[in-house]
């Protein structure tokens, strides 16, 4: 014998809308969040009794983009991810069971994310994320904007923006004055990378000697990172110059290609010395540990396949980063057990 607890209109306690909201926060499809618990309800919800309740979330993710940041980070990471969200046409049909729907389609679209370090005590938090269709000036020049607002400023300690290079990035930085000396570097990691793709090999004779001579060139340029100070780092980039020109000129051109901008730290990292707070420089030349973040949504992605409104997006986002402990959230022993609390109070 089965049975609910609840009347066939108001089938969800507080305590079952928030198993729904944290079965969705670990990537849960609505589907699978009902299945879990069909048994504690005595059945499965529909997906849009599900789905309401994850979207009353909503009131929280606008209030965490609003809000004054109480931490401001010295290093700021950023980065853009993509992923695939149903927008609807304008047009409706009729499916095979005789009801009207509206027609939908496939869109791409990237979440522009900032990523908050302490690169002396190494932790690092989810600070903003903005919905855009491109990574171009506008785009960054919103979430830019909006941080600024929250509090994003040199005043309050921010010294470094990192990046993998993006245009728009940059065009943005140069719109939105996040206060004097804050400097722009870009991510060592993907210059490596680029490196590594310019390598050609062209007197190698198989292809095990020309992924051999990629690894020999990318470690190599490498080590000029590991110069302890701008002079010695320059010079570790002559040398390599100096042996690979001529036998791989692409990749010494690419290694040369705003090279500077890809040492900013050493001046940041000699700055915060002299204040006696020594900074893990791991933390100042890469983005890196935003891949963790992208692994987390990327995840999220796959499991969903596609969102069906921004709102949907936006919720998952803020209830997954949540669960995660990507964010800073005041007076939090855990995110989702005090989610019930913060939508109560909204």
């Amino acid at each position: 014998m089965s049975f609910s607890v609840f009347s066939p209109y108001q089938r969800v306690s507080l305590g079952m809308a928030g198993r729904l909201r944290e079965a969705v926060a670990l990537g849960l499809t609505l589907r699978q969040a009902g299945e879990t618990t069909a048994a504690a309800n005595g059945g499965p919800l529909s997906k849009s009794a599900i789905n309401a309740r994850v979207l009353a979330a909503s009131c929280l993710a606008d209030a965490f983009h609003q809000a004054g940041l109480e931490r401001v980070p010295p290093v700021v990471l950023v980065d853009g991810i993509w992923v695939k969200v149903m927008e609807p046409t304008g047009e409706r049909f009729v499916d095979k069971h005789g009801r009207d729907r509206p027609r939908v389609r496939r869109n791409r679209v990237g979440l522009l994310v900032a990523y908050g370090v302490d690169p002396v005590s190494g932790e690092w938090w989810v600070l903003d994320w903005e919905r855009a269709q491109q990574e171009d000036r506008e785009s960054w020049g919103r979430l830019l904007e909006r941080l600024r607002q929250r509090g994003l400023t040199a005043e309050r300690g921010l010294k470094l923006i990192v990046s993998d290079g993006s245009e728009g990035l940059a065009s943005a930085l140069e719109m939105v004055h996040l206060g004097p000396g804050v400097r722009h570097q870009l991510c060592v990691f993907h210059k490596l990378r680029n490196i590594g793709k310019a390598v050609k090999a062209a007197l190698a004779e198989s292809k095990e000697d020309k992924q051999r001579q990629r690894r020999e060139v990318v470690k190599e340029a490498a080590a000029i990172y590991h110069g302890q100070n701008q002079a010695e780092i320059t010079r570790r980039r002559d040398d390599f110059v100096a042996k690979w020109q001529a036998e791989e000129p692409e990749a010494a051109s690419t290694l040369l290609r705003d090279f500077d901008k890809t040492t900013a730290y050493v001046e940041v990292a000699a700055e915060a010395a002299t204040r006696g707070a020594p900074w893990d420089v791991r933390y100042l030349r890469t983005t890196s540990a935003l891949e963790r973040l992208n692994r987390s949504l990327r995840r999220m992605v796959r499991s969903v396949v596609l969102f069906h409104s921004d709102l949907g997006l936006e919720v998952r986002i803020y209830l997954i980063l949540l669960e995660a402990g990507e964010m800073l959230i005041a007076r939090r022993d855990h995110a989702l057990e005090t989610l019930e609390e913060q939508l109560a109070a909204a």
